[in-house]
C-alpha cells in the first residue's frame, strides 16, 4: 500500500507530510522556503521516549507522549513520528503544529512565541500568554472586526533581515464552544474535532 503524502506551507516551511490537515488546502512548494519532511512509522502498541541531551548543538532532539506517539526531530529537515496503536491522524496533528513545529522552528534559527496572530491594517499583532489566557478569544474578537488570522497558538519570526518577518501559520482557530458560536458571521468552516473529548471547536478562517 503506496502512503499518500499532503503539501502545505506554514511558518516559512514547506511541508511534506504523511498526515493530512482537515480542512486545509494543499499548496505547491514555494522556492524560498525551507523544507521539512513529516513521516508517519508503523503504529505500536507500545512506543519508549529516546534519551537525549537538549542543547543548541545537538541537530537531534525527541518528545513523547506516553501512549500517544514520540516525535523524533531533526534540524536537518526531518520529523518522525511513531505512534501508538489506535491513535487518530488528526490527534497527533495536535502536538506535531503545536510543541514538535516550534521545537523545529526553533532548532533552525527561528524566534518563536506561544501566541495568536492577526493583522490589522499594515501590521502583524502578537497576543502571547500562558494556555487558557484568551489569545485564541481575543483574536476571534479581531476577526470579527475584519482582521486576518495569521496564525493560532504558535508564532514563527524570522529575525534574519533588517525587519523582523511574521511567517504565517495555520489559519485554523481553536476556540471554546461559546466562542465559536459568535464567529457564525464570519468567513469560517466548522472541522471535525479530532476526538469526541477534545474541549475546543475547530473553524477554519478563510
Amino acid at each position: 500500500m503506496v502512503q499518500m503524502t499532503y503539501n502545505y506551507n506554514a511558518f516559512g516551511l514547506n511541508i511534506q507530510t504523511d498526515l493530512n490537515i482537515v480542512g486545509l488546502e494543499e499548496s505547491n512548494p514555494n522556492p524560498s522556503n525551507r523544507e521539512l519532511r513529516v513521516c508517519l512509522n508503523r503504529a505500536e502498541p507500545s512506543v519508549e521516549p529516546l534519551e537525549l541531551q537538549f542543547g543548541h548543538k545537538n541537530s537531534l532532539q525527541s518528545l513523547f507522549w506516553p501512549e500517544i506517539a514520540r516525535f523524533d526531530i531533526d534540524a536537518k529537515g526531518t520529523i518522525d513520528i511513531y505512534p501508538c496503536t489506535g491513535i487518530a491522524q488528526q490527534v497527533l496533528n495536535l502536538p506535531l503544529y503545536g510543541t514538535v513545529i516550534s521545537t523545529f522552528l526553533h532548532m533552525t534559527g527561528r524566534l518563536v512565541l506561544h501566541a495568536n496572530a492577526v493583522k490589522i491594517g499594515e501590521h502583524h499583532v502578537a497576543f502571547a500568554g500562558d494556555k487558557g489566557a484568551g489569545k485564541s478569544t481575543t483574536s476571534a474578537a479581531a476577526v470579527l472586526q475584519g482582521c486576518d488570522l495569521i496564525s493560532d497558538d504558535v508564532v514563527a519570526l524570522d529575525l534574519t533581515s533588517a525587519k523582523p518577518q511574521v511567517m504565517p501559520g495555520i489559519p485554523i482557530m481553536k476556540l471554546f464552544p461559546d466562542i465559536a458560536e459568535k464567529l457564525s458571521s464570519a468567513q469560517v468552516e466548522f472541522l471535525p474535532l479530532p476526538a469526541p473529548e477534545f474541549p475546543k471547536k475547530y473553524k477554519r478562517i478563510f
